[in-house]
């Protein structure tokens, strides 16, 4: 269902599966614990890098979920994906991105939040509403572009956030 590589690992997302590919093609299962994977209807949408790990963001039913990869210190092998944040029930995640490996942005179903990359935990800021679901995002200098479907009733358009500049903690 969805590709990406995040830490110069090959992740694949297949329904609720995650999976670890590897250089001859093996495919190694990396699925994080069933509580987030059973019966809500999982599904990968997104990968990103950061320096503690991968991170990979899911849907499951109206929730978002960020679940960051714990890698081995003696063989660099990855060992399982943790839950790292959840957004607010009726929030899901459209795409994620990671910005000079101190914040994350994530593109929601609502809009847009940026989010602090603390080691295996992500602290998000408040809701930036668009009114509208993010599924775009490209970080450039100190700002984010982001695409936004139907920025009027005829057409669409590109958000900017400045990540140089917040009116509140986590809020650009």
């Amino acid at each position: 269902d969805r590709i990406g590589i995040a830490n110069g690992y090959f992740l694949a997302g297949a329904g609720n599966a995650l999976y670890v590919v590897d250089s001859a093609g093996t495919e190694t299962a990396k699925t994080p614990t069933s509580q987030y994977t059973d019966g809500a209807g999982l599904t990968w949408v997104a990968f990103a890098s950061s320096p503690a790990g991968p991170l990979a963001a899911a849907k499951a039913g109206e929730k978002g979920l960020i679940f960051i990869g714990v890698v081995d210190s003696t063989d660099g092998s990855l060992d399982y994906f943790a839950l790292a944040a959840e957004l607010p029930d009726g929030e899901t995640i459209e795409t994620i991105s990671t910005y000079l490996g101190t914040s994350i942005i994530i593109g929601t179903s609502r809009g847009v939040r940026v989010g602090i990359l603390d080691g295996s935990t992500i602290t998000y800021g408040p809701l930036i509403d668009t009114g509208q679901a993010v599924q775009a995002l490209e970080p450039e200098d100190s700002f984010v572009f982001f695409g936004w479907p139907s920025f009027d009733s005829t057409s669409s358009g590109i958000g900017r956030l400045d990540l140089s500049t917040f009116t509140v903690t986590a809020k650009p």
